[in-house]
């Protein structure tokens, strides 16, 4: 995945999460092709997710957020994982035929 398509991916989390006033962590499903964009989904169910983006930017967003939602204090986190794009986690569709 180019840089291009990168920064067009951030931007789009960013507004999406703005326009619709998203307080927390959401899943945002994105379809890329040639630096073109297709937001296919957006929940904010993200139980399955977090654990995958917590291993691939190497932050622990589930002990974050359970300490969030108990009140507890946290450190931000430093420096932004979403500005470095040297780690990079891909769901992808497996077609599985059997002959």
């Amino acid at each position: 995945m180019n840089e291009e398509t990168l920064t067009k991916i951030r931007k789009v989390c960013r507004a999406v999460g703005h326009a619709l006033q998203v307080s927390g962590p959401f899943n945002l499903q994105i379809i890329a092709k040639e630096n073109n964009l297709q937001v296919i989904e957006c929940n904010v169910r993200v139980s399955r997710s977090f654990p995958f983006v917590s291993k691939t930017l190497g932050v622990d967003f589930v002990a974050l957020a359970t300490r969030v939602i108990l009140g507890l204090p946290c450190e931000p986190v430093s420096p932004d994982p979403m500005s470095d794009s040297s780690r990079i986690g891909m769901k992808v569709c497996v077609r599985l035929c059997y002959l």
